[in-house]
């Protein structure tokens, strides 16, 4: 028996071993049939997230390239750049490089190069870089292949300090299609887009790079980019394959970390370079559930092996836990739909961003472009009065000429009356013109506004007429303002026309005085240019007048200041009042806003520095005419326009000196020179072919010092030009142009009266 019992025994350990052998089967294929499920289950979500935010992340790396490229095209086909490039003129394309770095934050630096890769101009300075090569560039090799817009791969500048960047650069033609006169590059820096993907959170240690198409690390959350150039990647799998096209659901070992990854990769188009954007996560963060959820199967078969073993009452019990696994897993695939909400919300809110930014970027470009057509139109409007100067000067002139010669009452007396009337008229034209484009002489001192408009008030009375009540406030404690008082009756009278002609009914016109700081760059585009940078919030005086008239909407308030604009009807207005009042503004440092709306009115803010180191004083009356000074005096006229020339010859001739007439600054050395006994007057042009008058003035003074100097001028920038090195100022008046034949004589008889008259 004990026999059988043992064999009985055996057999029974046998037929346990069979079945524990024939459970462990299923478990073990459960446990395999449950990693293999869950795995493809968690590569699926891992692929659908990664590839989605691979899609944002490249949209956003190519909408930021993109910007920055189509800026730096638009500046490379402006005309003015493209003369200054053909002019090798370094400080204007400066001030063009200027400001594309001022409008664009990623963008640290600009400089433009000879086609043959020689920097010759750039912002901000760095004088170390000019004249330095750049054709090992991998930017340059790029763009000079075909001449077309190229992004290079990650490189550092070479001046201190060095970060990471990556170069656009554009070429720069005469003509689209034409040759190539310079290429324009801008650096952009990779701090910003690297901080960007680091707010992106992926759960754990998950993690969106951007690789350049040399395997260099373009953007990355957690590496230090300013400590090295990561080029690891050139041969990493997501790399190789989104060479290919896109690529999902790569496992590799990162280069830099050596951690096994899970990972997407899609191609990201970056000028004429191919670069990467990579989502990945470690791959056992990744597959973590995939263990548990096998771990659990695999305690479930055990479970199952003992509820065979010890029956059917725990049979129940493996149920109930399946179904808890189930349940499990259905909060899991919640989380996850979740997950994959919350990163369409994320999705929504870099687009949001993304237009908020283009937006922001067009209205800048917009006041941009506002501000230099203002400009461009202020600069034609300056030359062509200066010419007309020259012109209204020799009509004038030889009309008073005229005059004088010919009987009184007769009909050549009256049509020579007619041409110096219109000539007059025409004079009135050039100086607002001049106003507009900030050319005229200023005489800047500390103004107390309040007697100003005091002394102001009857003449605004007769211009606004008995229909239009007249209000005038002034701050008790009103700052000097610092400014030219005859141009700042201007603006209150021109903006007082301006107020009667909007209130044809009558109505009401409030004109107030007080302190103020200068006003911020506006919202949106506005007339009116904005501040200076760093004038905004400096303390000045505030000039504000506003009528009850008709208003304007917002199409006409952006073109108010523009010359020769008007919405008057034909021959009832020039189109220059306020155009003028913009120039005198501008041309004394300050501002000038409009803020209107029809049926409502029109609001002026004139903004003028204020002058707080100096005493107020109120318009000082014009000095009585001198009388004519004794004739005989030598004097030596340098003028190049040949009208202008012959007519002063004849008039100071006329009044019995002794005048000698040049054409240019070398003629009048060589004629001094000549002249044992000297001049006693020079009367010279402030611009000439080869110089200015004011360089020969102090060479003629250093030989004679007692000689009298006269300068004329069509325009100026404001003041005579500033002496170079030591040379002292010269005290010498400015008569402007068109020339009135008794001013010209009374200025020399002026002139020569301080010096003592002719030399004996």
């Amino acid at each position: 028996m004990p026999d059988a019992a043992l064999e009985e025994s055996g057999r029974g350990a046998r037929r346990l071993a069979l079945v524990a052998a024939g459970a462990l089967v299923p478990v073990a294929l459960l446990v395999a049939a449950s990693l293999w499920a869950g795995r493809a289950a968690i590569d699926e979500l891992t692929r659908a997230a990664s590839a989605d935010l691979a899609l944002v992340v490249r949209d956003l790396v190519e909408a930021e390239l993109e910007h920055t490229t189509s800026a730096l095209v638009t500046v490379a086909e402006a005309p003015a750049l493209v003369q200054s490039s053909r002019d090798r003129d370094a400080a204007r394309v400066r001030a063009r490089l200027t400001s594309l770095v001022a409008a664009y934050p990623r963008v640290v630096r600009a400089f433009v190069t000879t086609p043959e890769g020689v920097l010759w101009s750039d912002a901000p300075p760095a004088p170390e870089s000019l004249g330095r090569s750049f054709a090992h560039q991998d930017w340059y090799r790029g763009v000079s292949r075909s001449w077309a817009p190229y992004v290079s791969q990650v490189y550092r500048r070479f001046a201190a300090p060095q970060p990471a960047l990556v170069a656009v650069a554009v070429p720069v033609r005469e003509a689209p299609g034409g040759q190539v006169v310079a290429i324009v590059v801008a650096q952009l820096e990779l701090e910003g887009l690297s901080g960007l993907l680091h707010e992106i959170d992926l759960g754990g240690e998950g993690e969106v790079f951007v690789v350049d198409h040399a395997g260099a690390v373009v953007a990355h959350p957690r590496l230090d980019l300013q400590a090295r150039i990561h080029d690891d990647y050139a041969g990493a799998a997501p790399v190789v394959a989104a060479r290919a096209g896109a690529a999902h659901g790569l496992v590799y070992d990162d280069p830099v970390s050596g951690t096994p990854m899970l990972a997407s990769a899609i191609p990201c188009e970056a000028g004429r370079s191919r670069w990467t954007v990579v989502v990945q996560r470690p791959l056992a963060e990744a597959r973590r559930p995939v263990v548990a959820l096998a771990v659990q199967t695999g305690v479930a078969g055990a479970l199952a092996l003992v509820a065979a073993a010890l029956g059917l009452a725990l049979q129940e019990r493996h149920r109930r836990r399946v179904t808890g696994l189930v349940a499990r897993l259905h909060e899991e695939n919640a989380q996850r739909r979740a997950a994959e909400a919350a990163l369409v919300r994320a999705n929504e809110g870099l687009e949001a961003q993304v237009t908020e930014r283009t937006r922001a970027l067009e209205e800048a470009q917009g006041r941009l472009l506002e501000a230099r057509k203002l400009e461009a139109i202020g600069r034609l409007a300056g030359g062509v009065a200066h010419d007309f100067n020259n012109l209204l000067t020799v009509i004038l002139g030889y009309g008073e000429l005229a005059a004088r010669a010919l009987p009184a009452g007769g009909g050549p007396a009256e049509a020579v009356a007619q041409i110096r009337e219109a000539g007059e008229r025409a004079r009135g034209l050039t100086q607002q013109l001049l106003a507009f484009g900030r050319k005229q002489v200023l005489v800047p001192r500390a103004l107390d506004l309040r007697a100003v408009v005091g002394g102001l008030e009857p003449l605004l009375r007769r211009v606004l007429g008995a229909d239009v009540a007249l209000v005038v406030d002034a701050a008790p404690d009103l700052a000097p303002a610092r400014a030219d008082a005859t141009q700042v009756e201007q603006v209150l009278v021109n903006l007082a026309a301006n107020a009667r002609d909007a209130m044809s009914s009558g109505g009401r016109l409030e004109v107030s005085l007080s302190n103020a700081t200068f006003p911020a760059a506006p919202d949106g585009d506005p007339a009116g240019a904005a501040p200076a940078p760093g004038d905004a919030g400096r303390p000045c005086v505030l000039l504000r007048v506003a009528d009850t008239g008709q208003g304007m909407d917002a199409a006409t308030a952006a073109r108010v200041f523009e010359p020769f604009f008007t919405t008057k009807a034909l021959g009832q207005g020039t189109g220059l009042g306020l155009a003028t009042v913009y120039g005198i503004v501008k041309q004394s440092g300050g501002e000038v806003r409009v803020e209107s709306a029809p049926g409502r009115g029109a609001t002026f803010s004139v903004f003028l520095p204020r002058a707080e180191a100096e005493a107020a004083a109120a318009p000082a009356p014009a000095p009585a005419p001198p009388a004519p000074a004794q004739a005989g005096a030598a004097i030596l006229v340098v003028e190049d326009e040949d009208g202008v020339r012959e007519l002063v010859r004849l008039v100071l001739e006329g009044a019995g000196h002794d005048v000698t007439c040049v054409g240019s600054l070398a003629a009048a050395r060589r004629v001094a020179a000549a002249r044992p006994g000297g001049f006693d007057l020079l009367l010279a042009d402030v611009v000439l072919p080869d110089g200015r008058g004011p360089a020969l003035a102090r060479e003629l003074r250093a030989r004679a010092p007692g000689l009298a100097v006269l300068f004329m001028s069509g325009y100026t920038d404001g003041a005579l030009p500033a002496p170079a090195g030591d040379a002292p100022a010269l005290d010498a008046p400015l008569l402007a142009k068109p020339l009135a034949t008794p001013e010209l004589l009374a200025r020399v008889a002026e002139a020569l009266d301080r010096r003592g008259g002719p030399a004996p």
